[in-house]
């Protein structure tokens, strides 16, 4: 050509974000939408001949791994989870950090494998489209040790109250479910959170629990609940009232039922010259 060439797009047009510099002929800019564009480049010099040509440009979306977590898992237990991924093009090609017994399928993203020691691990997945291009993200996964049920081998609760406490585990990974695989305790169920609905009976219950966690992996333990009375208090002599005579011996026997044994007594306030010792389970108000 004669001089200086300009660029201009004769028919068609660029994708939004991506500009033809007229002077340069240089094609740039951050592509906004994706689709197949088709378009016509017309380059023009000073004595008014041009040449053109047409060309197809493909914009793909973003390739992203769509994965927000990964699930955390229990060691020796078979771990078993996809990577997904969206946009970019053709087939993807999958790569991890392969440690602590995991390691991906280069062709499906399927995550396979058997922890073998409890931690937090960090997971480096990285998915690669047909044209090279790649997104990459990390995943913290706690790989927990087996669940052990804590609650004591004995339970204490009071006759017509609903208990607050709820059956505990450690270890595992949460969330737990709890079932009673044989006995129950009259008047009160055991929830599969493990807390409980009802007012227990009086009495002595022998129950076999099983928690299961989110790896299915579970533990087992004999339980006994011991429904008892709340404490009830009475004194000798009965009331509430008491009066007493500056200078002269005063005594109140203060006896107990229900509750665990053995009792303690304590004083709340203080009245000169008085005190409170507790003698074989009695709590004795005197001086």
């Amino acid at each position: 050509g004669v001089g200086s060439i300009s660029w201009a797009i004769s028919s068609g047009s660029l994708p939004p974000g991506i500009l033809l510099n007229s002077s340069t002929g240089v094609i740039s800019g951050i592509p906004a939408v994706s689709g197949s564009y088709n378009f016509t480049v017309t380059a023009s010099d000073t004595a008014g001949h041009s040449k053109s040509k047409s060309y197809n440009l493909t914009i793909y979306n973003q390739l992203v791994i769509t994965n927000i977590s990964l699930p955390n898992w229990t060691v020796n237990n078979s771990y078993n989870i996809n990577i997904n991924a969206v946009g970019g093009t053709g087939l993807y090609y999958y790569s991890m950090n392969s440690t602590n017994g995991l390691s991906v399928n280069s062709s499906t993203g399927n995550i396979t494998g058997t922890p073998l020691l409890p931690g937090t691990y960090v997971y480096t997945v990285t998915v690669v489209d047909s044209l090279g291009f790649s997104t990459t993200k990390n995943f913290n996964v706690i790989i927990n040790d087996v669940p052990k049920i804590s609650t004591p081998d004995i339970v204490y609760m009071y006759t017509g109250d609903t208990p607050s406490l709820s059956l505990t585990v450690n270890n595992g990974t949460a969330p737990f479910t709890w079932t009673v695989l044989s006995g129950s305790i009259t008047g009160l169920t055991i929830n599969n959170d493990g807390t409980f609905s009802g007012t227990p009976s009086l009495g002595d219950y022998n129950l076999n629990i099983k928690v299961t966690d989110s790896a299915n992996v579970s533990d087992t333990k004999n339980i006994t609940f011991k429904v008892i009375d709340p404490i009830t208090i009475t004194t000798t002599p009965s009331g509430t009232n008491f009066y007493g005579i500056v200078n002269i011996p005063f005594r109140v026997t203060l006896n107990a039922s229900g509750g665990i044994l053995p009792y303690s007594w304590s004083l709340s306030g203080s009245i000169p010259g008085l005190s409170l010792t507790s003698i074989a389970g009695q709590g004795i108000l005197s001086g």
